[in-house]
């Protein structure tokens, strides 16, 4: 078995996403579904990333969409599936999971096109 990843010292959301993630927390809590779901799975992600800051599926720094670069500044990315259409992002920057989008599978598939479709943006 591998080792752990490192322990971040923080975990939130990007200041430009916190809303999202709010609503979403928001919208569980009143039961509505599948955001119920959602915010099920994102809590999970978290407690795993406590335990490895590295925890998601790692995006390749050649394949990080220009999008994550220009508005966070992104060098490293990674991915985590939330339900089966729906996806977010973190990167890792001094020690801290810093959550970014969430986005649904057809903006997931603008940016990490299926082999032979399209070109990447």
């Amino acid at each position: 078995m591998p080792p752990p990843g490192f322990t971040p010292n923080s975990i939130h959301a990007h200041e430009l996403t916190a809303p999202v993630y709010e609503a979403l927390e928001q919208a569980a809590r009143v039961g509505r579904k599948p955001q119920s779901g959602m915010w099920k799975r994102f809590q999970t992600a978290v407690g795993m990333l406590r335990h490895d800051g590295q925890w998601g599926e790692v995006i390749p720094p050649d394949d990080v969409p220009e999008y994550f670069r220009a508005r966070y500044h992104a060098t490293n990315l990674y991915c985590i599936d939330l339900s089966p259409t729906t996806r977010c992002f973190y990167m890792v920057a001094d020690r801290e999971v810093i959550f970014l989008d969430i986005v649904d599978h057809e903006e997931y598939d603008k940016w990490f096109p299926p082999k032979g479709r399209r070109k990447r943006r």
